[in-house]
């Protein structure tokens, strides 16, 4: 199914402006997304400016097609290719055909973790601008490395939990093995010697639930060996194995600053990133001795 996302973009930033027709009212935080009603022209909107009644909103499409998804996504012959073809896409953004009986409800709102499991296709260097800025990570290190010799920090995030998976462009490549052959190239670059590096070990959740599902890491990760198939050892062996490579590939010593996180899960990553930042505020207050 394709649909027309130029819709939903115009009005979601009508909403951010306050509207053509004017601010919203007051939300009271105890009413959820659905129940608060939006004041105005009387043309049927509500909830935030979405009007239900658009024959051209792509919601209506996804609600028709809601039991033929489920029913497609249910059929045991489409598990069993699925498993066959060796596809997990419980672990692609974005997945949310466990949950179909919501997604594709007539007057669908997203959640917060809706959003963070939605998936922007990148292409090039983007910048965001934050308090704490972060960029986008890319295989060829070499094509934007010289826009960041300035940065404070860059965020790295490896998915450890596609121990068992290759490149879609190089089935010959594992990709947590590309994981730390891209880290190996961007701590060891000179431009960015003196840039914090902060490391975040991602899906840990994912990892989690393959490891007790009795999949093998040491069967992909053969430098692991025969240690115990356990999450404790595994995420431990990642972070030596990363230690490893700033230590000894870094042009100049730096700090070595590693979480294992589930970024989908907001509440604990808002709590990493704000030790993150003061870790980061921390160093540049004892570069420039203000602090001792």
């Amino acid at each position: 199914v394709s649909v027309n996302s130029g819709g939903w973009k115009g009005r979601f930033g009508r909403m951010l402006a306050g509207g053509a027709t004017g601010a919203p009212d007051s939300l009271d935080p105890t009413q959820s997304p659905r129940t608060r009603k939006r004041s105005g022209s009387g043309t049927g909107e509500e909830d935030y400016g979405i009007d239900w009644d658009d024959p051209d909103d792509p919601g209506r499409l996804i609600h028709m097609c809601g039991e033929d998804m489920k029913r497609l996504w249910e059929d045991p012959i489409i598990r069993e290719m699925l498993e066959t073809q060796k596809m997990r896409l419980q672990e692609m953004s974005g997945f949310f055909l466990d949950q179909l009986d919501r997604v594709t409800s007539s007057r669908y709102i997203p959640s917060d973790d809706d959003i963070l499991r939605a998936r922007i296709k990148t292409l090039g260097v983007t910048e965001y601008r934050f308090t704490l800025s972060r960029q986008n990570l890319f295989r060829d290190a070499a094509a934007w490395v010289p826009y960041f010799d300035d940065m404070t920090a860059i965020i790295f995030l490896a998915p450890i939990s596609c121990f068992d998976q290759v490149l879609a462009e190089d089935e010959h490549v594992n990709r947590l093995e590309d994981s730390v052959l891209l880290w190996n190239q961007i701590v060891s670059n000179p431009l960015i010697e003196r840039t914090n590096m902060v490391l975040f070990l991602n899906k840990c959740d994912i990892l989690k639930e393959k490891l007790a599902a009795g999949i093998r890491f040491g069967k992909y990760i053969t430098s692991y060996g025969d240690r115990p198939n356990d999450f404790q050892n595994t995420s431990a062996y990642l972070k030596r194995k990363f230690q490893g490579v700033i230590k000894e590939k870094s042009p100049s010593p730096r700090p070595f600053y590693c979480h294992l996180t589930s970024v989908t899960d907001s509440k604990t990553t808002h709590f990493i990133l704000w030790d993150v930042a003061e870790s980061i505020l921390r160093v540049n207050l004892e570069k420039s001795a203000l602090i001792v």
